[in-house]
This record gives structure tokens, sequence and C-alpha cells, in this order.
């Protein structure tokens, strides 16, 4: 062995020791987080879910444990489990873990996912997409657009209409919305916007909510869209497919990864309630409807969106 060598050796001897000690370091303080995964057999369910966890799991200040529960599983026996694999927190995805999560919330700091939820002493990201999102996409897509019309109910959409109110200033939009207190309510004040929106300077927001049957509500909707030339956008891509310009739908790995940011969150704020609207997102759209308002979208926008109707 040359002795000239020794320092090179020794130099890279504690590059590597300390290399591992830092890695040991970061895995100490990695939160053990419990993702509560729904039981389905709905393949198109799953890989939605599927794409939630992957996102989850790329945040690297977490160490992620999956648990599939059952109807057996009671609310002890999941707490036995939990203090058994040393979980320090929860992330529950879905509709049937939303009430595990609610009752778990007293022992760990709890974040809901894939689910619609609005501010209600629990925290989460719901499925109700963040208005600011939707806005910039209609400047963007229909510059021409100054007033916005819509229906909702308080329960399901209150919240976010107040926060929309607020963002639609910023964007030089009027927003009109309607609230409805049942079904039949719903479509007639539906009816009723639709007889006062103009071409050229209005559109109609299709929320998801209770009080909006999509069935009922999409085909007078379009009809009218088209005939009056008049912008429709959505939370559900399928809109978009069926003639809506545009729709925003949930970026399922980037929602994951917000879960996980909000979950280290609750953690450093004692589990203080906080529901935000969904921002990871994607972007559908009907060229077929763009066309048919006069709209041409360029080959950057093209590139930018996520989904195109109809499908070449």
């Amino acid at each position: 062995m040359k002795f000239d060598s020794l320092p090179t050796m020794l130099l890279s001897l504690v590059v590597t020791v300390l290399m591992a000690l830092s890695s040991s370091l970061v895995a100490a303080e990695s939160v053990r987080v419990a993702v509560l995964y729904p039981s389905t057999t709905n393949s198109l369910f799953s890989h939605v879910f599927d794409e939630i966890v992957d996102g989850i799991k790329l945040n690297s200040e977490l160490d992620v444990m999956l648990y599939t529960l059952t109807d057996g599983d009671d609310i002890e026996s999941i707490k036995k489990r939990f203090k058994h694999d040393e979980i320090e927190a929860v992330i529950a995805i879905g509709e049937r873990n939303y009430p595990i999560g609610k009752a778990l919330r007293e022992y760990y700091p709890v974040v809901h996912g894939g689910v619609m939820i609005e501010p209600n002493g629990h925290s989460g990201i719901s499925l109700v997409t963040d208005p600011e999102q939707f806005f910039s996409q209609l400047k963007r897509l229909a510059p021409s657009v100054k007033r916005v019309y819509t229906v909702y109910s308080e329960s399901s959409n209150g919240w976010l209409i107040r926060m929309a109110k607020e963002v639609a200033d910023k964007y030089d939009i009027e927003l009109n919305a309607f609230e409805a207190e049942s079904l039949r309510e719903g479509m007639y004040k539906l009816r009723q916007l639709l007889h006062e929106v103009n071409d050229g300077q209005d559109a109609v927001w299709l929320l998801l909510d209770k009080m909006m049957p999509d069935k009922a509500a999409l085909p007078v909707v379009l009809a009218k869209a088209w005939d009056s030339h008049i912008v429709i956008f959505s939370n559900n891509p399928s809109h978009a497919r069926r003639g809506a310009l545009f729709a925003l739908f949930p970026d399922n790995s980037g929602t994951g990864e917000s879960l996980g940011k909000l979950v280290l969150r609750q953690r450093q704020t004692n589990g203080v309630p906080l529901v935000l609207p969904a921002k990871d997102l994607k972007v559908s759209v009907n060229e077929r409807t763009a066309s048919h308002l006069g709209i041409n979208f360029s080959q950057r926008q093209r590139m930018e969106f996520d989904l195109i109707y109809p499908v070449q």
C-alpha cells in the first residue's frame, strides 16, 4: 500500500461513515403514518387510491404503513394495532374510512383525502376544487367572460362559495351563486339562471353538489350552452367529454403529496382543524366546444392539457 494514498482512503471512510449516520438520523426522524386504504373491488377506484398512496410515499419525512380495514375492526382494535406499530399520525382515504378517521382524531393527528368534506372540526383535502384554479383557467381559455353563475347547497359548498366570491374579484369576475335546499329547488334555480345568461360574457359553473343532480342537470345546461354560446366548466372530466368547455379534476399523486405535507403540519400545530380545497389538478378540454364558441387553443395550451376531447 502506498502511504500517500492513506489520507485519501481515510477521507473516503469518514465521508462514508458520515453519510451512514446522516441516513440513520433521517430514518430516525421520519414520522410513522398509518394510511387507511379503502377496501374495494372496483379497479378504477383502486387505481385512484394507489396513485394517492404513491404520492404520500414520495415524502421522505414519512414512514408509510398501509391498513385495509374491515367491518370487524373497531376503534379499540385499531388503536391496539397502531400502538404496536408505533403510529404517530393517520391519513384516512375515501368515504368509508371517514368516520374511522373522525373517531381516531382524539388520539392522533388525522387528515382525510379522497372525500367531499367541508370545514367541520376535522382536517383534510376535499374533492372540491380550489376556486382560484377555476377562475385562472377560465381567464386563460375564455378571457371575455365577466359573470359566472352557479347553484349550490350551503351544507356542501357554502364555505367554497364564500371563498370563491373573494377570489372572483381578483379576476374581475362577478359571481352569481344561487343557494338551493332541495333537488327540486336546485333544478328550478338552474333553469332560472339559464334564462339570465348571455353569450360572450357569461359562464355556468357546475359544482360537485348534492343539490345538482348530474343526470338531470347536465343535458339541460349543455343544450342551453350550445344554443346560446355559453361557457360551461366543471369539476367532472366527463362533462368536458360531453360538451363543457373545460373541467378540472384531481391529480391523484399530487393530492397524495399534499396529504403528506398536511399531516406533518397537523402534528406541528397540535391538530388545529384545517380543510383545504383541491389544488393538485389536471385539465380536460373539449376542442369541438371551443371551436363552437370561437375559441382557438394555441399549441402551447394544448401541451398543457391532460385530456382533449373529442379524442383524435
